[in-house]
């Protein structure tokens, strides 16, 4: 009796050992440095394509609230509505700037 007593008392105490230990709880945050894009006067609709493919609507990376991370290089760069193409640029890309595009 009194062993089972013990064993449960010894099986209580590991438990707690147990749930008191933690994993480290540092970060490290790596900045991201890629290049991004922006672009003001976007009409609504009107969409991004960098290299071909479909990135978002352009009013969403304005500038302000969110801007559109891209790999550094070169690049091409269309804004679209609808069948009309309101952008079109070759680009070179690198660090951390945004290049900002004026649709008009």
């Amino acid at each position: 009796m009194k062993l089972g007593l013990i064993h449960k008392a010894a099986c209580l105490a590991l438990a707690l050992l147990a749930a008191s230990c933690s994993y480290p709880s540092s970060r490290t945050d790596i900045p991201d440095e890629r290049p991004s894009l922006a672009f003001k006067g976007a009409p609504e609709g009107s969409v991004v394509f960098v290299d071909g493919l479909h990135m978002g609507l352009a009013p969403e990376f304005n500038g302000t609230d969110r801007v559109l991370l891209v790999e550094p290089g070169n690049h091409v760069i269309e804004v679209r509505s609808g069948n009309q193409v309101l952008l079109s640029r070759r680009v070179f890309l690198s660090g951390q700037a945004t290049r900002t595009f004026v649709i008009q």
